[in-house]
This record gives C-alpha cells, sequence and structure tokens, in this order.
C-alpha cells in the first residue's frame, strides 16, 4: 500500500497483473488476504495499475520516496516469486534504460510472481519502484530484471489519488433529513444527496 486515506487504501501493482479483471487479490505478510478493486491502469506506457482496498486511517503503508534512487544505491524487492512464499531480495540499482519509458535495473534476479512487487530502500523504508519483468538485453543473453521507475510511480499515484470516492455518506434513516454535501470552501447552494 502506497496511501491511505478516508478509509481506503491504494495497492500499486502492474497493469499486466490484473489485466484480466477488474478486482484481484491481495495478499499480506500475515497470511490476511483482502480484495481489491481495480482503479484504472496507466495509458503511458508504464507498466502500473492501481487497486482500492478497504484501510481504516492509520493503517501502516510504504510511502513513495521524496528523493530519485542513483545508480549504486542499495535496493530490496520483497515479492511472491514463485506463487509459494514472500521473498526478499537485496542488491544494487545498476541503472536506468530508456525504451519508451525509463527503466530501473536491478542487479538481483527476478521470477515470475514478483511482478507489482515494491522496490524499496531499506533504510528510509520507502518505495522507489515497481518490478514488472525482465528482458534479455544484458550480456550473454543474460535476464536483465527492470522495475517502473519512481517518477513513473509518483505520477501515476498522484493522478489516482482524485479517482477515490469522497464523502462516503452513511444512508440517512426513513423518514430523517437528507444528507447534503458541501464541497470545501464552496459558497453555492447545494443539492441534498438521498442515498
Amino acid at each position: 500500500m502506497v496511501w491511505v486515506a478516508d478509509g481506503q487504501g491504494l495497492v500499486l501493482t502492474n497493469r499486466h497483473v490484473v489485466a484480466s479483471g477488474s478486482t484481484a487479490t491481495i495478499t499480506f505478510a500475515d497470511g490476511r488476504q483482502v480484495e481489491g478493486k481495480v482503479l484504472g491502469t496507466d495509458k503511458t506506457g508504464a507498466d502500473l495499475a492501481m487497486l482500492v482496498i478497504p484501510a481504516e486511517d492509520g493503517t501502516p503503508f510504504v510511502p513513495l520516496a521524496s528523493k530519485y534512487p542513483v545508480q549504486g544505491e542499495i535496493v530490496c524487492q520483497v515479492g511472491w516469486g514463485g506463487m509459494r512464499t514472500m521473498q526478499k531480495r537485496t542488491g544494487v540499482i545498476l541503472g536506468y534504460r530508456e525504451a519508451d519509458r525509463y527503466h530501473m535495473m536491478l542487479s538481483f534476479q527476478v521470477i515470475p510472481g514478483d511482478s507489482g512487487s515494491g522496490i524499496f530502500l531499506p533504510k528510509e523504508k520507502k518505495l522507489v519502484g515497481v518490478v514488472w519483468g525482465w528482458t534479455n538485453w544484458g550480456q550473454a543473453g543474460a535476464m536483465e530484471p527492470l522495475a517502473v521507475t519512481l517518477v513513473n510511480a509518483n505520477r501515476f499515484v498522484e493522478a489516482c489519488k482524485p479517482l477515490l470516492p469522497r464523502n462516503r455518506l452513511p444512508r440517512p434513516r426513513p423518514g430523517g433529513p437528507p444528507v447534503i454535501v458541501v464541497p470545501p470552501g464552496s459558497e453555492k447552494p447545494v443539492t441534498p444527496i438521498i442515498p
């Protein structure tokens, strides 16, 4: 999760992970599972998708880093490679490659099931990228693991925040007054909304 507000959490993953549906199951480290609804996918070419899950205010989440990681910086990846158990790998950022979009090149291997997992700065405990796969651009035909970069992740998260439903209202009691939504700072008359 990269953000929590108003009883909802945003979970950043890859578009190709959720391409075949409108929901996905999120499994936490403690084994708890939650169904997430696909809020949107990135149309710019970055392999990103956003899921929304119920999350109480105060639920821990991992925010995006405020600084762009540089070549040689230590990062770790936590994912469900092989889809059996959660795994952590540590390595460094080898650099960045441009091909339709920027890719973060990693010093450790990723395997099927790692797609959509986070790349983190371990000391700061902040997200800097999202594993999307690998390519054979490496030397001698080696597979080169790649991640969507922080700049693309940050852009996409900020674009998704306004899409979250706001002002989730309790249903009025039968015969009770209508619920009225007043937009912040609005001086205009508002229309009652009766759920």
